[in-house]
């Protein structure tokens, strides 16, 4: 029991020293395509298309070298 204890205290104090390494965030946008197909003569020129995006990143700093 005592060493699970250990276990766990001794990730919990790491995580307290690399949360500061670990950086991160969310994106979002508008996208709007249009395009025009065109092959021996033959040319599709649809409406344009609207649609949105949306994504998360994290940094995380292992060491300088890597």
């Amino acid at each position: 029991m005592k060493k699970i204890f250990l276990s766990t205290m001794m990730l919990i104090g790491a995580y307290g020293f690399t949360q500061a390494q670990i950086s991160g965030g969310i994106k979002g946008g508008l996208n709007f395509a249009n395009q025009e197909y065109s092959s021996d003569g033959f040319s599709i020129s649809p409406d344009m298309r609207t649609s949105f995006h949306l994504g998360a990143f994290a940094v995380v700093n292992f060491s300088d070298n890597l």
